[in-house]
């Protein structure tokens, strides 16, 4: 079993690309694991649809545009998890790719940051 995951999504106004982006992360969440999304003072009506759309994702209302730094200081303040897993509100994660990314952590515990291979929309 694979230690616990945090899946942090700093998002602003990302209406449009949160819905391609949160369900494929639910999909790959095991027990233990949690999303959490946090808006950055959104105007978009993005955590509004988190909310509604994703009760599982636990959603931070920043209050600010804090940016992408503090917004994911900010999650890693609520995580529960043992490892953190930081993605953008516009990713397409495939499936597996978390599940890859933390058994190289685990089977290799002088590594502390692991970041996978990016590719365009365009492949």
């Amino acid at each position: 079993m694979r230690p616990s995951l945090s899946v942090l999504i700093v998002a602003f106004n990302s209406s449009a690309v949160l819905p391609q982006t949160i369900p494929p992360l639910l999909a790959e969440l095991s027990e233990g694991d949690e999303l959490i999304v946090v808006d950055n003072d959104s105007r978009d009506g993005s955590p509004e649809m988190v909310e509604q759309n994703y009760p599982e994702a636990t959603l931070i209302r920043a209050g600010a545009n804090l940016g992408f730094a503090k917004g994911n200081n900010l999650a890693r303040k609520h995580a529960r998890g043992s490892q953190f897993a930081l993605v953008n509100s516009d990713a397409l994660v495939h499936p597996g790719a978390l599940e890859t990314l933390s058994r190289y952590l685990d089977e290799h515990p002088g590594v502390g940051l692991v970041g996978p291979r990016v590719n365009g929309g365009d492949g």
